[in-house]
This record gives C-alpha cells, sequence and structure tokens, in this order.
C-alpha cells in the first residue's frame, strides 16, 4: 500500500512540474507553406525570445505569465501577434507570414575621401624611413562608420523624430548612427 501511495506521489510530481513549465512550441511558414529560419519569436512585454530554426520550428520555455501575447516579426513580412492562454489554449501554434514590400523613393549615395587614406599614404612613403629606424611596430586598429537616414517610411521608422534631439544629422532630416571599432 505505502509503495501504491509512493508511486502516486512521484506520477503527482512529474505532472506538476510539466504544468509548472509553461512553454510554447510551434512552425512559422510563408505563404507557400516554405519553412522561415530567423524569425523573431518573443512574448510581448518581456524579455523571453527566439527565433526559429531551418524548419521554422521554435520552442520557448519558462512563460513569465499563463496568458500573454506572442509576437511573430521578420523584415519583409508582416508581423504576427497572436494571444495565448496555456489553460485554455494548445500551447502549438502554426503561423504562416505575409509577405510585406516595402519601397523607397530615393537613394542617395555619396563618396568623399576618408581622411585615413592621406595619413596612410604618407605612412606609405615613409616606409623605407621607418625601417631602418624601427625593428618591431605596434597598431591599433580603427574603423568609423557614419549613416544618416532621410524621409523613412512609416513602416521601418513608425515614431515620429524630435527635432529637439541632438542625434541628428546637420540637416536635421533624419538619425544619424555612428559606429567605431
Amino acid at each position: 500500500m505505502k509503495s501504491l501511495i509512493r508511486l502516486g506521489l512521484v506520477n503527482a510530481l512529474f505532472l506538476l512540474s510539466a504544468t509548472l513549465t509553461a512553454q510554447i512550441k510551434g512552425k512559422v511558414t510563408d505563404s507557400l507553406n516554405n519553412p522561415m529560419q530567423g524569425i523573431s519569436v518573443y512574448i510581448k512585454d518581456s524579455f523571453v525570445g527566439t527565433v526559429t530554426n531551418q524548419d521554422g520550428a521554435f520552442y520557448l520555455g519558462k512563460l513569465p505569465n499563463e496568458k500573454g501575447e506572442i509576437a511573430f516579426k521578420s523584415l519583409g513580412y508582416q508581423s504576427e501577434i497572436k494571444p495565448y492562454d496555456l489553460k485554455s489554449s494548445s500551447s502549438y501554434f502554426e503561423i504562416s507570414l505575409k509577405e510585406e514590400l516595402i519601397s523607397l523613393e530615393e537613394v542617395t549615395l555619396s563618396a568623399s575621401e576618408n581622411p585615413a587614406h592621406a595619413i596612410m599614404r604618407a605612412a606609405q612613403r615613409k616606409r623605407k624611413e621607418h625601417l631602418l629606424t624601427h625593428s618591431t611596430y605596434r597598431a591599433n586598429f580603427y574603423s568609423k562608420g557614419v549613416v544618416s537616414t532621410k524621409n523613412l517610411p512609416r513602416k521601418i521608422l513608425p515614431q515620429e523624430i524630435d527635432l529637439s534631439d541632438e542625434a541628428l544629422d546637420s540637416t536635421r532630416s533624419g538619425i544619424l548612427y555612428l559606429s567605431e571599432t
């Protein structure tokens, strides 16, 4: 009789642990039913998320709440947001994302000489002189990139740009991004 009670308690603990570790699984496909790799899947208003694998499958474990919204997003596709309730509905989602075309009206590319090139040419001209005076060298790598945006469509930049912000470029027409390594 005691062993039967122990067996019942062990089974109850396994069932309880399965319900305590709430999870969501699923698959994401495109409109032609092809699996989609690299789709962002996350629980809204939380830090729980993942991306789909090469088969379009995803798994989210240790969910913050039994109820909430799950979001599916990828560039070039319409986002999907689905509610979930782990007590009353299935924890398996099959999502089909539709393509979303975004066209930019104007692209302007301009080039100017990088100031580092003049420094490099001067160093190359003095190469022989430096080889005679120094036996070793040490170098630090530096890379700088700047991107300025103008008139982005609402689909890419949905919020208004605050013109009082110091992050705008000199023409005050877009956000300036700077990357240095």
